[in-house]
């Protein structure tokens, strides 16, 4: 700003705007009441010089800045960075006052060293009992030595921790596809055969099991009573210790026995098909069953002939009439 403020070819109205926009807060206050003119820039720069430029107040508040800069409370090299930066521009605005900072070193070692952390101190005591006359500018470049180091390790540790859990991810991703291809139990491993073909090998390495329709393996599995959701033999789906479900559909069965939208429209068609034929086939009308009338003839003593009819189940297509004689002997009193 002392830079437009000294540059004659710059209009007063044009550095008004330019102070205005330079100030901030308690500063931009001051000259907020005052009105943007050429006649008031002047104004404007008394006002705030006769605010900032006392350099008696400007050195006690940098003093006083300089004692007020926190201990840390955690060593890093973010903290070691604003650290060394308020220190550092604090002494160079009080040097610029007129103080002669040079002649502070030993008074800036020991208000830098209060604030350090713990770790930090006990590195610097150790470096500075190697130096012969340990000063505040060797202890500026031991700081921010440090910070690189402090840096340079915290780049190595994330890289590291990127490495590692991109492993273990890896680990678990072939671990959850080798899960799909090998035993939940020990059937292979102990001499099982393969129920599918017979062979040396856990069902779900079987091409002839994979080649099966999906419905096929499901009747294979069941038959052989494994379990639906690890293939192995011994226990069911709901006594199953394996973590995994179908790969599709995330449910308790095997990828290898989940059925696809088109397999479940292909078997629905099939079930209502077969409903149809049987329902066609029992509308198909029966042989109808009707009575037929047998004449018994009663031939009693005086006594007319009685014709009995009698209900016998026959087809309507043949149909056979049984006549019966019976002999009454005796009669009815």
């Amino acid at each position: 700003m002392a830079l437009i403020h000294s540059n004659p070819e710059l209009p007063d109205i044009q550095k008004f705007h330019y102070l205005r926009a330079a100030v901030k807060g308690e500063a931009a206050q001051l000259i907020e009441s005052i009105g943007i003119s050429s006649v008031n820039y002047a104004l404007a720069w008394r006002t705030l010089e006769s605010r900032y430029s006392n350099d008696y107040l400007l050195k006690k508040r940098h003093l006083q800045a300089l004692f007020d800069i926190p201990r840390m409370k955690k060593e890093s090299a973010a903290t070691l960075h604003s650290l060394v930066d308020d220190f550092e521009r604090h002494t160079k605005i009080l040097q610029q006052l007129g103080e002669p900072t040079d002649s502070w070193s030993a008074i800036l070692e020991h208000l830098l060293c209060l604030r350090l952390h713990e770790d930090s101190l006990k590195a610097w005591e150790d470096h500075a009992s190697t130096v012969e006359n340990p000063d505040y500018a060797c202890l500026i470049d031991f700081v921010q030595r440090r910070t690189r180091v402090l840096e340079s390790i915290s780049v190595n540790h994330h890289t590291a921790e990127s490495s590692s859990g991109h492993s273990h991810s890896s680990k678990r991703n072939h671990s959850h596809s080798q899960f799909r291809l090998t035993s939940c139990s020990s059937t292979t491993s102990s001499g099982g055969k393969c129920s599918a073909c017979g062979e040396a090998h856990f069902i779900a390495r079987c091409s002839k099991f994979q080649s099966l329709p999906m419905r096929d393996r499901y009747k294979l599995v069941t038959s052989k009573r494994l379990c639906h959701n690890c293939l192995s033999s011994g226990h069911f789906v709901r006594n199953c210790s394996s973590t995994f479900n179908c790969r599709k559909c995330n449910r308790r069965h095997h990828t290898f026995l989940h059925e696809t939208d088109s397999q479940k429209a292909s078997s629905q068609n099939a079930s209502s098909g077969s409903t149809a034929v049987s329902s066609g086939s029992s509308s198909t009308p029966s042989p109808t069953i009707e009575p037929s009338t047998q004449s018994i003839v009663a031939a009693a003593e005086n006594a007319p002939p009685v014709e009995v009819s009698t209900a016998l189940q026959q087809p309507r297509g043949n149909v056979f009439l049984l006549t019966v004689v019976v002999k009454v002997i005796g009669s009815h009193r």
